[in-house]
Order: C-alpha cells, then sequence, then structure tokens
C-alpha cells in the first residue's frame, strides 16, 4: 500500500467522521471535496457521489465504467467518481491524483455558478476544461492546512498532462497536454481564483460583456478608431 504524505493524512481523518467505510482513495477523495467546500463557498452547495456505482442513473445520464469515469453534473450540481476510477488514479498517481480529479469537478461547478458554460456559447468545452484544470490548482494550493510538497504537484500536473489530447474538431476537446499541465500548474503557481477566468470578478461572461462593449465603440465611433489603428500603425514602423 502506497505510504500517504500528511496533507492526504488530515484529508482522511476530515472524513472519518462520515459513514465512509471505503477504500483509502475513497476517503481521500471525501477528504479533499471537505477542504474545498471549506474553501470556497461557490460548491459548498454541491452533491457527490464517490464512489459512485457504474450505472447509476443521474439528472446527466448514466455512470458509465471506464478507468476514468469521473463528472460534474449541472442538472443536479452533483459530482460522480466511481471506485474503479479512485483506484487506477491512485495506484497510478497517489493520493493526489485523487485529489485533483475531485478538485477539477469541483472546478467545474465554481465555473457553473460564476458563469455557466462557455460551451453553450463557443461550441467547444476545452476553455471549460483548462479552466477547470487552473482552478483545480487554485484548489490543491490553498484548501490544503499545510503546502504539499513539489513532487505532488508534478505528480497532479502530470495526470491531467497525460489525459490531455489533440482533438480540437471534437465538442469534448479537453485541451492539449500542455494546455492542462500549464493552467494546472498556473493555477497553483498563482493560488487565486482571479488568475483564472473563472472568479466573480474574472470570468468569461465578463470577457465577452468587455468585448461586446469595445466592440459596440467601434462601430459607434469608426473615425475615431481608424485615427487610433493608424496611430499605431504609424509607431510600429518608426520603430
Amino acid at each position: 500500500m502506497r505510504q500517504f504524505s500528511p496533507i492526504l493524512c488530515i484529508a482522511i481523518v476530515l472524513a472519518s467522521s462520515t459513514a465512509y467505510a471505503q477504500s483509502p482513495y475513497a476517503i481521500v477523495a471525501k477528504g479533499t471535496e471537505e477542504l474545498i467546500r471549506a474553501y470556497d463557498f461557490r460548491v459548498r452547495d454541491v452533491s457527490s457521489v464517490i464512489p459512485a456505482s457504474p450505472g447509476l442513473t443521474t439528472a446527466c445520464g448514466k455512470v458509465g465504467d471506464g478507468s476514468l469515469t469521473a463528472f460534474y453534473c449541472p442538472a443536479s450540481r452533483s459530482i460522480y467518481v466511481t471506485d474503479k476510477t479512485l483506484q487506477a488514479l491512485g495506484n497510478k498517481y497517489g493520493p493526489e491524483g485523487v485529489a485533483v480529479v475531485v478538485a477539477h469537478e469541483y472546478a467545474h461547478a465554481r465555473l457553473h455558478a460564476v458563469q455557466g458554460f462557455t460551451k453553450n456559447i463557443i461550441w467547444s468545452s476545452v476553455i471549460d476544461e483548462v479552466q477547470a484544470d487552473c482552478v483545480a490548482g487554485v484548489y490543491m494550493k490553498n484548501a490544503t492546512p499545510i503546502p504539499i510538497s513539489s513532487q505532488m504537484v508534478q505528480n497532479a500536473a502530470s495526470l491531467l498532462e497525460n489525459i490531455g489530447d489533440y482533438l480540437p474538431l471534437e465538442k469534448d476537446w479537453h485541451g492539449t497536454p500542455q494546455m492542462r499541465k500549464r493552467a494546472f500548474l498556473h493555477g497553483y503557481g498563482e493560488g487565486a481564483l482571479s488568475a483564472c477566468v473563472a472568479s466573480d470578478d474574472t470570468n468569461f461572461k465578463k470577457v465577452i460583456e468587455k468585448s461586446s462593449d469595445v466592440l459596440q465603440d467601434q462601430i459607434n465611433n469608426p473615425q475615431s478608431e481608424l485615427n487610433r489603428i493608424l496611430k499605431w500603425g504609424s509607431g510600429i514602423i518608426k520603430n
């Protein structure tokens, strides 16, 4: 059995008062979510089924039986992760692998709360997924009473890197390996939700609204916009 780190032992202690007669990785998952819920009021209304039984009917369809079956269901604000997934992640990446996947799903719940999902606007899921990786990094940095080791951070980043893909034409594209790893490390390094496009002050909806205001101003004032562009172009030439 893999030796657990101090931080994840604390997560186990936090979960020990619940009715979790489950595997150590299931207890780590429960402890992780309790820490995240304490840190982020935006996800305290989220429920979870961990571990979730394959075939379980949810508001978003049935739970699958894959080696990586973990998802957030916006219809019920619920998270589902199977025991098979917990064991596969824990055995390969350690308890931190379990923790980062739980953090990623809770990050989706935060995105849902502050802005809705960008896939409903731009067709692709990629921004939602990469931003969830960023928020997961913030959670891993802050939703713990003591810092996790640099090796644990790299293990978590490696997991996300390894499940990245190069399928940009797929609606459910999750981002390239490099995108996912860098987003997670960025969130962890900055340690602030405002560093991701997923906070109350900085979210995709506000970015779109601001862009719309700028576009409308350009339409209403074409001459001033043309002058600005010409001035900018002249500056480039001079330099």
